[in-house]
């Protein structure tokens, strides 16, 4: 794994094994695995079982492993029914040299569902099994099994199950790789496609230019993986790496976060809004003249972000126009994906933190003029009034148009709080509503997205629908301060767009995931009082933390899920690691463990991430 290179040139994603193996064991004895340094000089033979696909698996203790499978394996000259005659042939090697790799050659017979494992070890190898007193170099047994449609989302996993990923190096020194592993993404709100046997090409740009699913047949897949290998000019067999019983997911994209507030996350609970602003976020956020206490909090937070599978952010920094151009270096520097918006506030604000309406308009038309200037596309400005409360006349119409001329988006805080509506009322006698102030100041469009936007009128609903403008739902945030609860499903029917966002620190958690089960929670909430109203599923969450967020950020045609074409934004799951939040047993669906992973999983199953096929250092 040390060879893999930020950049990769090309990645393919492959679920090598479509076959749910259910292994009911014909005989009571325990397959021993033996430790061994290397493949046995003098060869081995083994009995075939007739007809099957053999796969040679070089495995070790840690759980990394290396898969070969071939119709005729190497340094075998015939593949048939009786003995397999394996002589020492340099095209068959490993690349793990530790004490305690061991040799497992699987045999499956795709017709009678039979399957044959065997361990191979050399004379001077040690069990592991401290309690075996065998001492044969080869241990087997015999299995019948039941072989699922490999096309069906419900596939039943099994014990034995590798997934594998191959790292090559060209001859120009780019790293190219190859990961084998389940898909599951969502093209549309409340399904989910989970995709074993699917292949998926990267290209150098970390755009998807090749997907295929629902292998059947292997030999058509290792030839659809050579031709790729081929024609991208691939060493494919310079290296395999054992990925595990891993899946792919969609990177989460975090429509609505407070960078600088990171600071404060798991505390200041205790109050209203308006009133926590005052008390809490004002104070902590008038620190960030300060670049080394900026850099502190900043790199803390996109590292936690990250690590929790957030791939694309939209972060509000703070009225400072150097710490906020700092947020967006080291956003850069880590390969997220992000929107960064200086904050504006010129009025109702504490004489500590606060600008005047002039330093507000020139520092954001610098600020945003510096970032487009770095030419990064994957981090761009975004116009941040906080909310109209704050900002007056003059401001609102001066942030209206620099966006209309830059074409960024717009970001805003909307009805959240009944206090906070109140005074909008006060504010502006003469507009209808809340969010007329904001189409009044041109800052309504399909660029705009509007965080919370929790107790809407039927009128106002249907101005942001008219006018494209997004929603950010953030459900943590909203229970925390007691804000409301958002009904999604009105939301959803009345076609706009929504994605999630943890609202870091009124949302006291980073991850995404966890947003997710909150807003399956707000959603069952409005049930108790509505027997009509039919609750988010985990499916619908799913979609809305993917490509909903996509739809959100004006990203859709680039980010969001694995369709050809877009950019791999992509998570590596494990449910499988050690100290996992939940557990996995036999009989259980592929969806069971999605869904698993969804209610109860953390960062600790993010086995690696990736960002416009860059992989992500944590």
């Amino acid at each position: 794994m040390d060879k893999i290179k930020n950049k990769i040139q090309y990645i393919i994603i492959i679920l090598l094994i479509s076959f749910s193996i259910i292994v009911k064991s014909q005989n009571s004895s325990t397959v021993q695995y033996v430790q061994w340094d290397n493949l046995p000089s003098s060869g081995f033979d083994i009995t075939l079982i007739s007809g099957s696909t053999i796969l040679f698996v070089v495995s070790n203790k840690s759980g990394d492993h290396n898969v070969y499978s071939k119709e005729t394996p190497p340094g075998v000259e015939k593949f048939s029914s009786g003995t397999l005659n394996y002589r020492n042939n340099p095209s068959f090697s490993h690349k793990f040299n530790d004490i305690g790799d061991y040799l497992l050659i699987d045999q499956i017979n795709k017709t009678s569902g039979e399957m044959k494992l065997s361990i191979i070890s050399n004379s001077s190898s040690e069990f592991i099994n401290p309690n075996s007193t065998s001492s044969d170099s080869t241990s087997s047994f015999s299995s019948s099994s039941s072989i699922s449609n490999s096309t069906s989302n419900e596939t039943t996993t099994s014990n034995y199950n590798h997934t594998t990923s191959t790292i090559t190096e060209t001859p120009s020194g780019k790293s190219d790789a190859s990961t084998i592993s389940t898909v599951i993404h969502s093209i549309e709100i409340g399904k989910v496609e989970i995709l074993p046997n699917s292949l998926i090409g990267i290209d150098e740009d970390g755009v998807i230019q090749h997907m295929k699913s629902n292998y059947q047949d292997l030999k058509q897949l290792e030839k659809d993986v050579s031709m790729i290998c081929i024609d991208n000019g691939i060493n494919e067999q310079e290296s395999v790496i054992d990925m595990g019983n891993k899946f792919l997911i969609p990177g989460f994209i975090d429509t609505h976060a407070h960078a600088p507030q990171y600071h404060n996350a798991g505390t200041g609970t205790d109050l209203p809004l308006l009133k926590w602003l005052e008390k809490y976020t004002f104070p902590v956020e008038s620190k960030f003249k300060d670049l080394v206490f900026a850099e502190n909090v900043y790199g803390k937070v996109v590292d936690r972000m990250l690590r929790h599978g957030t791939t694309t952010c939209c972060y509000y920094a703070t009225i400072h126009l150097e710490a906020s151009e700092l947020l967006a270096e080291i956003v850069s520097k880590r390969g997220q994906r992000a929107f960064i918006g200086k904050v504006c506030m010129d009025r109702h604000s504490p004489d500590h933190y606060i600008e005047t309406t002039e330093q507000s308009i020139s520092n954001t038309k610098e600020f945003v003029e510096r970032i487009l200037a770095k030419g990064n596309p994957l981090v761009q400005p975004i116009v941040t009034p906080r909310f109209a409360p704050s900002c007056t006349n003059e401001l609102m119409e001066a942030l209206g148009k620099l966006s209309h001329e830059k074409q960024t988006l717009i970001q805003s805080h909307l009805s959240e709080n009944k206090d906070e509506i109140e005074w909008v009322k006060s504010l502006y006698p003469g507009i209808e509503s809340y969010t007329h102030v904001y189409k009044h100041f041109n800052l309504l469009n399909e660029r705009t997205i509007m965080a919370h936007c929790v107790h809407l009128s039927e009128e106002e609903i249907k101005l942001i629908s008219t006018q494209q403008t997004a929603i950010s739902h953030c459900p943590i945030s909203n229970f925390t301060l007691s804000s409301g609860n958002l009904d999604v499903r009105k939301v959803l029917e009345a076609n706009i767009k929504l994605g999630l966002g943890s609202d870091i620190s009124g949302g006291y958690h980073p991850s995404i995931l966890q947003v997710i089960r909150d807003s399956i929670k707000c959603s069952n909430s409005h049930f108790f009082n509505n027997d009509n109203h039919t609750p988010l599923t985990f499916e619908e969450a799913f979609y809305l933390a993917t490509v909903g967020g996509s739809k959100v950020v004006n990203l859709d045609h680039r980010i969001g899920n694995f369709i050809v074409g877009k950019d791999f934004d992509a998570q590596i799951i494990d449910p499988f690691v050690q100290n996992s939040p939940f557990d996995c047993f036999d009989g259980e669906t592929l969806k069971d463990i999605f869904q698993k992973f969804i209610y109860l999983g953390d960062d600790r199953n993010l086995s690696s991430l990736y960002i416009k096929g860059n992989k992500i250092k944590f």
